[in-house]
C-alpha cells in the first residue's frame, strides 16, 4: 500500500514497490465497488455477474462486450450462470473483486472519479494501473507500472464506437 512519500512516485508511475492486489482494500466511496454492480457502468448485475478474470472485477452483460473487444490479454471475460467458474478462477475473485481492484486503482494515481472519465470505456484497460494489476493479479509480483499503448485497431473502433452512441443519444 502507497503511503506518504510514496504517493507523489505513484502518481507518476515511478512507484515499483506497490502492493500486489488485495481483496481486504478499504471500499472506494461508490456503489459500484460493491461486487452486485458493474465496475465500469455501476448498473446491478447480481442477478448475471459477469467476470473479468485478468481484473477480478464484476461486469455486466453489457461491459462484458466492451471487454470482449479487448481481447482476452486485456480481459478474459466469464459468465458466472452461462460458463461457470473454475477454482482457479473463483480463486482469482476470492484475491480481488471490485473494491480491491478500484482501492488499488487509487493507490496509484487514478481514483475511481477520474478512472470513470477516461473514455472511450475500453481504454481505461491500457492504463498503466489497470496493466500492473492485471500483471500483479496473474502473479507477476516484480511487475513495475510501465507506459502502455493500446493497439491503433481498438482505438480507432472503441472512438467510432463512442461518436456512433453520443451521437444516437438525444439532445438534452
Amino acid at each position: 500500500v502507497a503511503t506518504g512519500d510514496d504517493d507523489e512516485a505513484v502518481a507518476t508511475g515511478d512507484d515499483d514497490d506497490a502492493s500486489a492486489p488485495d481483496a481486504s482494500a478499504p471500499n472506494a466511496d461508490d456503489e459500484a465497488v460493491n461486487d452486485d454492480r458493474c465496475f465500469d457502468c455501476g448498473a446491478s448485475c447480481a442477478a448475471d455477474r459477469w467476470v473479468s478474470m485478468n481484473h477480478g472485477t464484476i461486469i455486466c452483460l453489457t461491459c462484458a462486450g466492451t471487454h470482449r473487444g479487448l481481447g482476452v490479454a486485456v480481459s478474459f471475460v466469464r459468465s458466472e450462470k452461462l460458463d461457470g467458474l473454475t477454482d482457479d478462477e473463483r480463486s482469482v475473485l476470492a484475491r480481488s473483486g471490485n473494491a480491491a481492484f478500484a482501492a488499488f486503482l487509487a493507490e496509484h494515481g487514478l481514483p475511481r472519479a477520474a478512472w470513470l472519465s477516461l473514455e472511450p470505456v475500453g481504454l481505461r484497460y491500457f492504463t498503466p494501473a489497470a496493466d500492473l494489476y492485471r500483471r500483479r493479479l496473474a502473479g507477476d509480483e516484480a511487475a513495475t507500472l510501465q507506459h502502455v499503448d493500446p493497439p491503433a485497431e481498438l482505438v480507432r473502433r472503441l472512438s467510432a464506437a463512442s461518436i456512433r452512441s453520443s451521437s444516437a443519444a438525444p439532445p438534452k
